[in-house]
């Protein structure tokens, strides 16, 4: 029965004490719950304008794109097979033949006394050359390898009559390898017109202006491209070597890395 009912059928008390004693329903006004619907609202959208564009930009980053499946960090392969997503716009100027042998290596017959050495640093001889070599920069697995001692030949009578070096990189586990040979004037390596002299035919590409001749050959454990150009008055010999069998440095890297050597930045100019 409820409390009202009883307390009228007792008798003898007062309506307003029966009032009184009548639980009190209340209720929400109605612009309180429309203000908490609008907030809710409000949030939502903003959680939705924040992750939207993160879910379908197509040139996010995402934290995953540097492992593995398993969590692991990236392999120098994973590594190479990245380069033609970061240089998609070289991925079509380079046109490579491929060749039954390596090419040989020019032979001097200039007779270099040590006297006329001069040795420079790596930052002293890149701006002899008035090139940067930024290897490590855009391939971070590649690490540059102790090399012999750089520097020129030169002295008052002949002035600089040999300024060859070599600039050597690798991944930490020594199957994927970079040389890059300098020397002003002309490539210093290797003599690719030389093949192309003999009736094999060697295609020429171009990037940013500069010609370039670049060459695969597969005849041993450790197949290679090579290639050859003239930048800034600088002669650049390239040889890239990978594991047999595999396809993760395949031409579009190798374009990105010629690419990227083309476009660095020059360095003026200077003779010691």
């Amino acid at each position: 029965m409820k409390s009202e009912k009883l307390l009228s059928a007792i008798g003898g008390i007062p309506d307003k004490y029966i009032e009184e004693a009548v639980p009190v329903q209340t209720k929400v006004p109605a612009f309180c719950w429309q203000k908490k619907m609008g907030f809710a609202v409000c949030f939502a959208a903003a959680v939705i304008a924040v992750l939207f564009p993160l879910c379908f930009s197509k040139d996010r980053v995402l934290p995953s794109q540097k492992t593995t499946v398993s969590g692991t960090p990236a392999t120098a392969s994973q590594e190479w097979s990245a380069v033609s997503s970061r240089k998609a716009l070289v991925n079509n100027w380079l046109t490579i033949s491929v060749i039954p042998s390596a090419p040989t290596v020019k032979t001097s017959n200039i007779a270099l006394l040590m006297k006329d050495f001069v040795h420079m640093n790596d930052s002293e001889l890149l701006h002899y050359y008035g090139v940067s070599l930024p290897i490590e920069k855009e391939f971070s697995f590649l690490k540059e390898q102790q090399n012999a001692s750089h520097g020129i030949y030169k002295n008052t009578a002949r002035g600089i009559y040999y300024d060859t070096n070599t600039f050597s990189y690798a991944s930490a586990d020594g199957n994927r390898k970079i040389t890059v040979t300098l020397a002003k004037g002309k490539p210093p390596l290797f003599d690719l017109n030389e093949i192309r002299s003999h009736g094999f035919p060697l295609a020429q590409s171009a990037y940013s202006g500069v010609s370039v001749t670049a060459t695969r050959c597969d005849e041993s454990s450790h197949p290679a491209y090579y290639a050859e150009f003239t930048r800034s008055g600088t002669g650049y010999s390239i040889t890239a070597k990978y594991p047999a069998n595999t396809e993760d440095f395949a031409k579009d890297q190798f374009s990105a890395l010629l690419a990227a050597l083309i476009s660095a930045e020059n360095k003026p100019n200077s003779s010691k």
